[in-house]
């Protein structure tokens, strides 16, 4: 294993702590999520039901989760 000074540790903890604080840029939009959870659907990979509104949507594990707790 390669020489490793303290310096460079506290500085790879130092970047570590910044990563974890920085706030990522990087999301879904709405549309995007909606859109993937309809493929998902469409091929059969995903099981949900929807509210009687139509606006959320729920899979069948989380119901029964819900209804036990």
């Amino acid at each position: 294993m390669a020489d490793v000074t303290w310096d460079e540790i506290r500085n790879l903890r130092a970047d570590f702590l910044n990563l974890q604080l920085t706030e990522t840029a990087n999301k879904l939009s709405e549309r995007n999520c909606v859109e993937l959870i309809g493929l998902l659907v469409k091929e059969g990979l995903l099981n949900v039901i929807y509210t009687t509104d139509g606006k959320d949507i729920i899979t069948e594990q989380r119901l029964i989760r819900e209804i036990l707790d």
